[in-house]
């Protein structure tokens, strides 16, 4: 018996040997993702984090590429034709790159470093914005040179998107306003619930420009009709007041958290119900 007792140790040991990994290959981030995207083509998916990264996907899961954004990644985007991409940093830079990785432009403030929240591309990829936490909006062409700075509301702006036609932007706030613009800088249309000041994280235009989705630090996602531009916005304010989604309940199932919403007109008391959708 004491003879097999050797080799079985000798055994034990090689298996439990070849159990250890030779080389280690980190896969994925390592820190907070903070931003996703979808390619235009809808085969790739970008991903932002704060472990000072951006990187490239197939939709199996592969990592295709990975973009030295330096500092926290806040914001990627992709342009329209889906051949370059966009991202924002906490160190105040918005970056142009290919899908190789390679870096093809800098956009930054030469005077003052702000951290830039969010980034777009217009629709014909010529523009990009840039959102950051002094309160303002940049617009630049792709080469680089600054346009036009909107002043939003003295905070963040952390939320960002081109109308379908490029010729209008939204801006959104930690202050809890999104705003209209022109292009020249004029304010068209504000979007705030007077009850609300909670921030305003994300928004975007529907296709067809004609309606604005905001969602918030409260749980709450509004729905606004942008109709004709008003010069009393206070005025003109509940007749384009959002319907809310609202969380009814949760049910899990499994390891998924699936949530079910209602969506809710909000309006004055002066002002006849619209339509409640539940689903």
């Amino acid at each position: 018996m004491k003879h097999y007792i050797l080799p079985l140790l000798l055994l034990l040991s090689t298996l439990l040997y070849s159990q250890v990994p030779r080389l280690q290959v980190p896969i994925g981030h390592t820190d907070v993702v903070s931003a996703v995207a979808f390619s235009p083509d809808g085969q790739t998916v970008l991903t932002g984090s704060w472990d000072g990264t951006a990187k490239l996907w197939d939709l199996a899961g592969r990592e295709l590429q990975a973009f030295a954004a330096n500092g926290w990644c806040s914001a990627v985007a992709f342009s329209p034709d889906g051949k370059t991409i966009l991202t924002g940093s906490f160190n105040g830079t918005a970056q142009l790159w290919d899908l190789s990785g390679r870096k093809l432009q800098t956009f930054s403030d030469p005077v003052i470093v702000n951290a830039i929240y969010a980034v777009a591309f217009s629709p014909d990829g010529q523009r990009i914005l840039t959102g950051s936490e002094d309160g303002t909006a940049k617009l630049w062409d792709i080469s680089g040179q600054q346009l036009r700075t909107f002043n939003a509301d003295g905070s963040a702006v952390l939320g960002l998107a081109f109308s379908p036609d490029g010729q209008q932007l939204l801006t959104g706030t930690l202050g809890g306003k999104a705003l209209l613009w022109e292009l020249s800088g004029e304010v068209v249309r504000s979007f705030a619930d007077p009850a609300s000041t909670a921030a305003i994280n994300a928004l975007a235009f529907s296709p067809d420009g004609q309606l604005v989705v905001t969602s918030d630090g409260g749980g709450k996602a509004r729905l606004w009709d942008i109709g004709p531009a008003a010069t009393d916005l206070c005025s003109t304010l509940f007749r384009s007041f959002p319907r809310v989604f609202t969380q009814r309940k949760t049910t899990v199932n499994g390891h998924f958290e699936r949530r079910n919403y209602a969506l809710e007109p909000v309006w004055p008391a002066f002002k006849d119900l619209l339509r409640v959708f539940r689903y």
